[in-house]
């Protein structure tokens, strides 16, 4: 069972227009803050359509923190999420959620 919890969900491109989201500026570029259990994180989309992939996730239990930041946009990939993930199931419930993968430490 996905334990992914959104608490909320914000557009963070003012000028959003789903009319213009291919290639004229209006991309939806959306930030979710969540939970996983005792985790709390954030994900944010920031990719520009035909243009590519920008994602940036941050995640922490007050004692352990891991973020990464990757997409087709950015050549100064980083990630230091470890290969497994204290909570078992989080990377399948991440992708199940987001539809996006999270790059491990050893990939980038």
């Amino acid at each position: 069972m996905n334990k992914l919890v959104i608490l909320r969900e914000e557009e963070t491109n003012p000028y959003y227009d789903p009319r213009k989201s291919r290639n004229g500026g209006g991309y939806h570029q959306p930030r979710y803050d969540f939970t996983y259990g005792a985790w709390e994180g954030t994900f944010h989309d920031t990719s520009c359509g035909d243009f590519g992939t920008r994602y940036g996730v941050f995640i922490s239990n007050g004692e352990k923190k891991y973020h990464a930041g990757w997409g087709t946009m950015d050549d100064n990939w980083s990630s230091n999420f470890p290969n497994q993930f204290p909570e078992p199931d989080f990377y399948k419930d991440f992708k199940e959620t987001f539809d996006v993968r999270i790059p491990m430490e050893n990939e980038v």
